[in-house]
């Protein structure tokens, strides 16, 4: 299809490893696009997703923050005008407490509580579907690599794995069985900013007083531009 007016949803990833997994989920490419309006820089990947037709887009290469957001939202909106639904996927920093057990892999969405999804089996069925390169590469990692360090831990240059050889430094949690969601999908606040959140004390402080489920860079650049 290279009607540019019939895309109506689009999706804006931060980095080129969320770009290729959006691709994924594409039940038919129809690649990029034969035109874009002038001075639109953004690279595209068109397709369609059920019944919807999608625009993915990426933020420039090294180029991170609510401001890139923005204007590949900008951009987008100029050369498709027909999107009505705007989405922001990507890798966030999850916030563990003890009203949420958000663990390495699982999915945060932003939205009033108690919503239903139908995400893991989507995500399982990806996986299932698409080649063994791509299978080994966004594959769930081992319950091993899940580690939750205790928030005044001061990490090491050299790597987790240096800290994690203590046992003091770690918080113990208990393995998901197997009648519990994994990845498990929670419905929440997600704080977005110009700043990567890297400070376990203040994470857990806005994690209390908000309520914040995660922490993210881009989506804040969105709410003025981009259709909810």
């Amino acid at each position: 299809m290279s009607d540019p007016a019939g895309y109506t949803v689009g999706w804006i990833c931060a980095l080129p490893v969320e770009y290729t997994a959006a691709q994924e989920f594409l039940d038919e490419e129809h690649g990029n696009p034969s035109f874009v309006s002038p001075n639109d820089a953004n690279d595209y990947m068109l397709g369609r997703m059920g019944e919807h037709n999608v625009v993915i887009a990426v933020l420039p290469d090294g180029e991170y923050g609510t401001a890139s957001a923005a204007s590949v939202a900008t951009n987008m909106l100029a050369s498709f005008p027909n999107i009505r639904i705007g989405l922001m996927v990507g890798i966030g920093g999850g916030v563990p407490s003890a009203s949420h057990d958000i663990r390495l892999g699982d999915v945060v969405v932003s939205a009033p509580r108690g919503g239903e999804s139908g995400l893991e089996e989507a995500i399982n069925y990806i996986l299932e579907e698409k080649n063994r390169r791509i299978r080994r590469k966004y594959k769930r990692l081992e319950p091993i690599t899940n580690r939750l360090f205790l928030p005044d831990v001061i990490h090491h240059q050299a790597g987790c794995a240096v800290c994690a050889a203590d046992p003091s430094t770690l918080i113990l949690r208990n393995e998901r069985v197997d009648d519990e969601d994994n990845p498990a999908i929670h419905y929440g606040l997600i704080a977005s900013g110009n700043q990567l959140m890297k400070d376990a004390l203040i994470r857990d402080r806005l994690a209390v007083e908000k309520d914040v489920l995660c922490f993210e860079m881009e989506a804040a650049g969105l709410m003025n531009t981009f259709p909810g």
